[in-house]
């Protein structure tokens, strides 16, 4: 039986535009992936991205805030860390450091994802 696994591929579009140098500044500008606790803001919500699969929008015990999940795993991570006490905050969505990472990726010599040669936020 051939599966069908169109809705596990991304879709280049829509990907491609949120690589827009225009709309990463828009995203900046709203200081998206800044702040702390209640006052953080996810660089990508779940309006942002694409997904015919789940996505999450619920409430955080942590920190008092809706918190935007793009997957049933990062909803189980979530709520392992969302119950421990020893955690003081959660920052989902937050923008990672390109040239960081692919300093990692070379050290790990691995390949650095990018989407026809656009190296992501």
């Amino acid at each position: 039986m051939k599966q069908d696994s169109a809705f596990l591929s991304p879709h280049p579009r829509e990907i491609t535009n949120l690589l827009e140098p225009a709309i990463l500044k828009r995203l900046q500008k709203e200081k998206r992936g800044q702040g702390v606790g209640k006052h953080y803001k996810p660089f990508l919500t779940v309006r942002d991205v694409p997904s015919k699969g789940r996505v999450h929008r619920r409430p955080a015990l942590t920190h008092n805030r809706i918190v935007h999940l793009l997957s049933d795993l990062e909803l189980a991570a979530f709520l392992i860390f969302d119950w421990q006490h020893s955690v003081i905050d959660i920052r989902e969505q937050f923008p990672l450091n390109p040239e960081a990472t692919i300093s990692i990726a070379k050290r790990l010599g691995i390949k650095h994802p990018a989407y026809q040669g656009v190296i992501g936020v």
